[in-house]
Formats: structure tokens, sequence, C-alpha cells
């Protein structure tokens, strides 16, 4: 077997039972449909996450991706636009496979990716598998970029990371998906050099059929006004772009910025005028951002007083007038599945009583971190878009240049988490490579899958002395993750993580007593 074909089907063994459950779940496919979208998932798609995870405790990922906060290379997310039922979809980091990982690896397998497609969308036939997809235009931009890596980025940089490019898929039904790409802008820019990098990635667009030359010209007036320096906590920074085939066969532009606020201040001053572009794009009533900010608020007004970020979509269409979208991340939330689930999307009855039920159905927690970014968008008839976006695994990720974190987690405000594995472990706030978790589970489910296989690490048979079929009424609430490891057989088994209450030392021997 090629090496990658053993990653490929590495992957698959870790991560498809996710997406599996997230399409069960939702309730909005038939079993046909499920096949169809995991088969393209383990034969396609996981091979083009990289070099799989080494058969070591504790299992980290070769190439940490700036994807997920738990470094895995694929994030799941639920999503609901108006009225219609929940849809699942994925993105995953294209981790280049040759030479050090760089910006300009993941810009060529992007390429390869692109290729892939094509191939595959030749070879199907009436009723196969149809992915509608922009290859000329992903083309275009993907070489645009890969001239600037080669021009102009220095090798020397040591802000950006490798992750550069990610690809996703919005899974509709009866064997068909909606192809998106994304380009993490360079870390390294700032200001006007920023803006001619997009200046000159627009310029390319209308050679393919793409005119949304007003839209930029006006989002970026206002980007001009309300710059970012380097190492400044003000304004809005672009950070990535999109392209994708949602809209097909039209392509959808999306430009994502970070935007920093004051952690008090309220919506008018904090968001809507980046939102609005000071009022030239008003924004439909009712207000749906100003009611999840608010709910927001509320966990605030109790906090000290500091910088907050979120981001910022600004969604472009030929044709039509420029909108909005505003993500929350779980860094910048309240801790807790049950308290946002409960709470921060109560007012949002398809989402709220759809995470509800698996809230109720113990997939989700009043100690668990599954949930790690809000995505919401307003429609102009007064209704919304919302996603949920759901890790494998509730550790932080901490990289400089991650989308969705700019500084460590901070005791007190983010869980410690560890995965016991010997002296290997390590706290996910330091930076080293983050261990890779699994599929979560039902906290039901917890003691029979920890008692299938016999445990492969000294520690862990000190962990879990008892294998007994009650033993789920003898873990803390702090153990509801799991984590995929090798057994001493080569097959793969589901072990502990466990969320470290203050104070612990990670090195003390015996374990502590809270485990059992």
């Amino acid at each position: 077997m090629s090496r990658t074909n053993a990653d490929r089907l590495r992957w698959a063994e870790l991560v498809e039972q996710h997406l599996a459950h997230a399409l069960t779940a939702s309730e909005s496919y038939t079993e046909a449909d499920i096949a169809a979208h995991v088969d393209f998932f383990r034969h396609h798609v996981c091979s083009w996450l990289g070099p799989g995870p080494a058969p070591l405790l504790p299992l980290r990922p070769a190439c940490p991706s700036a994807l997920t906060y738990d470094a895995t290379p694929v994030e799941v997310s639920y999503g609901w636009k108006g009225t219609s039922s929940v849809m699942v979809r994925y993105v995953v980091d294209l981790i280049g496979r040759q030479g050090n990982p760089n910006r300009a690896a993941s810009l060529m397998t992007a390429q390869k990716t692109i290729d892939g497609l094509r191939k595959h969308a030749s070879r199907i036939g009436l009723g196969g598998y149809r992915v509608d997809m922009l290859p000329d235009i992903w083309e275009a931009v993907t070489a645009r970029l890969a001239h600037w890596e080669k021009s102009d980025h220095t090798a020397e940089c040591k802000v950006c990371t490798p992750s550069t490019t990610f690809v996703g898929f919005d899974l509709a039904t009866s064997g068909r998906v909606h192809g998106k790409l994304y380009w993490r802008l360079p870390a390294c820019l700032f200001g006007q050099k920023l803006l001619e990098l997009l200046d000159n990635v627009f310029a390319l667009l209308p050679r393919y059929g793409v005119d949304v030359g007003g839209q930029w010209a006006q989002l970026r007036r206002h980007l001009t006004l309300h710059p970012t320096s380097e190492g400044g906590s003000q304004g809005v920074r672009p950070r990535m772009l999109s392209i994708d085939a949602t809209r097909y066969p039209a392509a959808r532009i999306k430009l994502y910025s970070r935007c920093y606020f004051d952690s008090h201040a309220s919506f008018a001053d904090a968001v809507e005028p980046h939102l609005s572009l000071d009022g030239a794009v008003p924004l439909p009533l009712p207000c749906h951002y100003a009611t999840l900010w608010a709910r927001l608020q509320a966990q605030y007004q109790h906090q000290p007083q500091h910088q907050r970020y979120c981001l910022l979509a600004h969604d472009m269409l030929p044709n039509t007038t420029l909108t909005t979208k505003l993500y929350w991340f779980a860094d910048q939330m309240p801790s807790g599945d049950a308290l946002i689930i409960n709470d921060l999307v109560a007012d949002f009855a398809q989402p709220h009583a759809f995470m509800k039920r698996q809230l109720d159905a113990g997939h989700f927690s009043h100690n668990s971190s599954y949930i790690r970014e809000i995505g919401m968008g307003q429609r102009k008839d007064g209704s919304f878009d919302m996603a949920l976006y759901i890790i494998s695994g509730p550790t932080p990720h901490s990289e400089r240049d991650s989308i969705k974190s700019t500084t460590r987690p901070t005791p007190g405000r983010a869980h410690l988490i560890f995965a016991y594995f010997g002296s290997s472990a390590q706290p996910a706030n330091k930076r080293s490579k983050p261990a890779l978790c699994n599929i979560h589970m039902a906290p039901s489910r917890l003691s029979d899958t920890l008692m299938q296989r016999e445990p492969c690490d000294p520690l862990l048979s000190t962990i879990l002395p008892h294998r007994s079929r009650n033993m789920e009424s003898t873990l803390p609430s702090t153990c509801r993750y799991l984590m995929s490891i090798p057994s001493t057989n080569g097959a793969i088994s589901s072990s502990l993580v466990v969320q470290l209450p203050p104070g612990v030392d990670i090195n003390a021997r015996p374990c502590p007593t809270f485990f059992m």
C-alpha cells in the first residue's frame, strides 16, 4: 500500500465517523445520501489531508492545522438558510505533502485538488455524485497567490503558517454538493500592501464573467478608512477570501475580516458600522445581529473589560448588493455547549430546537465544548441564516496565525485540556503540537467504549483500573471526550481525554484521585 493511500485510510478511520454522525443527526438526508457523502469523503477528501498522525502516544497531526482549535484539518458544521432544513457542511485544510509544509506547498496542493475535482466531474455520469464547482476561477486565484508567494513572500517569514488553502462542501441531497475554496491571506501583510494584493485578485474575476468591481470598491473604501496596523488592536483587517459555488453557476465571493472592539461596547459602536459599511448597506430589520450581541453582552457584563474580536464576512454576488455575515468564535464567547444552546441561540427557533435535541440526547453537555463557532447572516425579508461549527474535540488551538485565535488560551477562561498518555501528555496551551481528538460520543456510551479494549499504556491502566459496565457512575463530569489511539494489536481504540481542574500537577504520580 502506498504511503498516500495509507494516510488516506488513516484519516478516514479517524474522522469520517464524525461526518456520518452529523449527517444522521440532522435528519435531512436519506441513507443513500449519507452513504454517498461519506464515500466521497473517504475516497477523495481524506487524500487531501496530508500525512496522517504517527502511531505514537498521544496522537498528534503531522502538520497541525490552523483551521480548527484542536489542530485537526477537518471542521464540520450545521447550517440553516432561512426556513430550510438543516444542512451539513465541512471544510478541510489542504496540507502539502512535498517538502516542508508552507503556504506555497498548500497552494500547490490546492491546484492538484482542483485537478482531481475536474477528473471526478469527467468520470461521473447521470445520477452520479455531482460536485458544483468553479475550477477555472479557483485555479486563477490560486495561481495569482502562488505567484505572490514566489515573488514577494520571504522564506524567513515567521508570522505566516502553512495552513493557507481550505476546500469545503455544502452537502445537498440526491448526491449533490456545492464546492467552496478558501484562501487565507498572508498574516504578515497589513494596510495598503494587503489591499493591493486583493486588488490584483479582484482584477482577475471579470475574465471569468464575475463582475463585483463595484462592491469591492465600496468595501475597499471602508477598509481604507478603518485600517489595522501591525500589532494594532483596532479597525478591520481582511484575513481570508473565498469563492464558492453555492449559487452555481454564479460565483459568490466572500471577504472575511477580523474586527476588534471593546468587550463592553454596544452593537452600534462595535460592529454595526462595519457590517453596514458606515450606513452604505443598511441592515434589515429586525436586526438579528443585535439580538445575538445582546445575549453575549449579558454574559460579559460582570467580567473585566478588555479587547475582543469577531469575524465579519462581506458577501458579493454579481448584479446584487453587498450583504454581510457575523461570526463569533469560542475563545470570544462564554464557554460551554449547554450555555450556547440554551442561551446564546435561544432566540433562533430552528437552530435552538435542533441543538436542544442533541443536548438532550447526550451528544453535548454542560461540560462539553464542541461548539467552537457561530455564524449568522441576515436576509432582506427579515429571516436569517445560521451555522454552528463543531470540532471533534475540545482542545483549543493557539496558533499565532489562526483565523480563529489571536492569543493563547488564558487559564481561568478556557479550560486546559490534557490527553493522559504518560509523560508525553502536554497542556494544550503550550506552543506544541496539540493532541488529535477523535469523534465525540454520547456520554452514556463512554464507559462501554472505554471498556472495549485493553489500555495500551501503563498510566491508562492506573487511570482505568475498574473494568466494569457501571463505570459511568464513577467518572467525573469532566471526562466527556475521546481520543483514538492504536491498541497493542494495531487496531484503533478510543481512550480518555480529561479536562484538568486548576492546580492539578500533570506529572504527579500516582494519578490524582479525581479520576475515580
